[in-house]
């Protein structure tokens, strides 16, 4: 959920040249999907939801096309 919360974050950033394109917001939700898919995950669950997003503490890269899988998303 903490990869979910962090792609939210760059989606409301304050600087709009930092945002992330709609394409790309696509791509990095279906990388976390289907790691979800592999790992046997349920990154849905409503119950650990609240939880897990306000332990949340991240910092990601701006977006340069590649910043889900350049290591920004941890």
């Amino acid at each position: 959920m903490a990869k979910v919360a962090a792609i939210a974050s760059m989606c409301v950033h304050s600087e709009v040249t930092q945002r992330p394109f709609m394409g790309e917001v696509v791509q990095a939700l279906k990388l976390i999907y289907n790691d979800t898919d592999e790992t046997g995950g349920d990154y849905c669950s409503q119950k650990d939801s609240s939880a897990q997003e306000s332990d949340f503490r991240g910092e990601l890269a701006p977006s340069d096309s590649s910043w889900w899988n350049g290591g920004g998303l941890t």
